[in-house]
């Protein structure tokens, strides 16, 4: 085997050029095939993030759940968290914000991606947790320890101790649910408790929520499954058959150029190779020989590729990553997907092994004596039958284009690879090119059509009166100033 990584060391060194073009050719292809795959599993692992953050991550919610379903639903394989609430009771805020008091597990903040910004999380039923947001919107400042005094509808006055302060909750926050988490959560106490189930995204979600459902028995009005994020999931998970068609042809291209490149360096050493048969050299030998001279220069430029690749979808991240989603991922984050990766080398290891066994094939057609006389007038005919003449095309055309047109006619094949080649990387340029403008264009006329061109968005709800809010007043006045001095 030394012998035969000599020779095509060897091979490599004689014809730099050619060599440094099918390296090229090759850092290209990975460049282009990872990149756009690294972008497309991270436009969609993007999409996944978003709809997590604004809604959470439980894949379902179950609502009037007893204490025998709950330990059906604790017993099931698959889950990853459990979040449990109840409601405890209601708060009425002067008319401008509708608190609802629930016990719950600390899985609740978990499962909504919060978490307890400042404190601790509520241990006995005088204790509660708030977001900040709410804390601010009942006229109070977010201290901790302090104490408050509701007036629960239908329990009177109660006092209790705020022992922490919750990091917003987006999915509350934008509707104008709030929520304020009480201590002292006993499932054997309560009947009607709202279970928030994540389950491990590697299992059948959808046949799990509905095994649950008949082992249980729960209604199916009880029942509110988050299909934005099982679509997204959904969509993560699968095949991207567009991915394995986009390497495919970027394959093909890149072979193209490649076997047109080598082809012209393999008849340049045809004499040697009718050498190594005339001595005994067998065809497998033939075969091994473009294959290592093709799998060396792999091994040089497959890494090379695949860095540059990764780096290009990580700084041109934000701008090309919308081609493949439709949400708003200006920060996305790149995932570095093995998958991907491997699927890449794969894509162009099969390139090299179709290019060698296609050019071994070729120098096999060709009879060792011929070879070595470097005699292949019988093996390419269509050379004699040259009809081009340069006198007559001089005529029309100077003599040097004369000449060009003689030369490029006269290998047929190798100008049809040429055409080809250079019409499919057109193609793939173009569409790429036109995909992107086409995407940039239905997003002027959504924001033409809906008039949402907006660089901030304040979403209020109709169980908040904030006008009547300090702290909201104290905001306004501010934006309205700044609205006026950028006008």
């Amino acid at each position: 085997m030394k012998f035969y990584i000599g020779i095509a060391v060897n091979y490599i060194k004689r014809y730099k050029s050619r060599s440094l073009a099918i390296s090229l050719s090759i850092v290209l292809s990975m460049i282009l095939i990872v990149g756009i795959g690294l972008l497309s599993q991270s436009a969609k692992q993007a999409e996944v993030d978003i709809i997590k953050y604004d809604t959470g991550s439980s894949h379902v919610r179950m609502s009037e759940i007893n204490l025998q379903q709950l330990q059906v639903i604790e017993n099931t394989e698959g889950i990853a968290r459990i979040a449990i609430t109840s409601l405890y009771a209601g708060y009425n805020y002067k008319d401008t914000v509708l608190l609802n008091l629930v016990f719950a597990n600390q899985e609740h903040l978990q499962i909504q991606n919060s978490h307890i910004k400042e404190g601790r999380f509520p241990a006995k039923p005088d204790e509660i947790a708030l977001e900040e947001w709410v804390i601010k919107n009942l006229g109070l400042q977010p201290i901790v320890n302090q104490e408050l005094n509701f007036n629960l509808d239908n329990k009177g006055a109660q006092k209790f101790k705020l022992v922490g302060i919750i990091e917003d909750i987006p999915s509350n926050k934008s509707v104008g649910m709030a929520e304020g988490i009480i201590g002292g959560l006993d499932v054997a106490q309560q009947s009607d408790m709202t279970v928030f189930i994540e389950f491990d995204e590697e299992i059948n979600i959808l046949n799990t929520i509905y095994d649950i459902q008949q082992k249980a028995d729960i209604k199916d009005d009880n029942i509110s499954i988050n299909t934005m994020l099982l679509n997204a999931i959904n969509k993560l998970g699968n095949i991207d058959w567009s991915l394995i068609i986009l390497a495919i042809f970027i394959a093909i291209v890149c072979g193209i150029v490649i076997y047109g490149i080598y082809g012209i360096s393999m008849y340049q050493r045809i004499k040697e190779y009718g050498i190594i048969r005339a001595i005994g050299g067998q065809r497998w030998q033939i075969f091994c020989l473009s294959l290592l001279e093709l799998g060396i220069i792999c091994l040089i430029s497959i890494p090379i590729g695949m860095l540059i690749g990764i780096v290009g979808a990580k700084e041109f991240g934000s701008v090309f990553g919308k081609v493949f989603t439709e949400f708003d991922v200006n920060s996305m984050q790149i995932v570095f997907s093995k998958e991907v990766l491997l699927f890449s080398i794969l894509v162009i290891l099969l390139m090299i092994v179709l290019i060698s066994l296609k050019t071994s094939g070729e120098i096999l057609k060709i009879s060792p004596i011929q070879a070595i006389k470097q005699n292949l007038s019988d093996q390419e005919p269509e050379i004699k039958k040259q009809r081009i003449i340069v006198s007559d095309l001089s005529r029309f055309i100077p003599f040097h284009m004369a000449i060009s047109f003689k030369n490029i006619t006269r290998n047929k094949k190798s100008l049809a690879m040429i055409i080809l080649s250079m019409v499919l990387g057109s193609v793939l340029f173009i569409s790429a090119n036109y995909y992107a403008k086409l995407q940039e264009s239905l997003s002027q006329q959504n924001f033409e059509k809906t008039m949402v061109n907006y660089d901030y968005k304040l979403v209020t709800n109709g169980t908040l009166n904030l006008m009547h809010n300090t702290f909201y007043k104290s905001h306004l006045v501010g934006v309205n100033r700044a609205t006026r001095a950028v006008g």
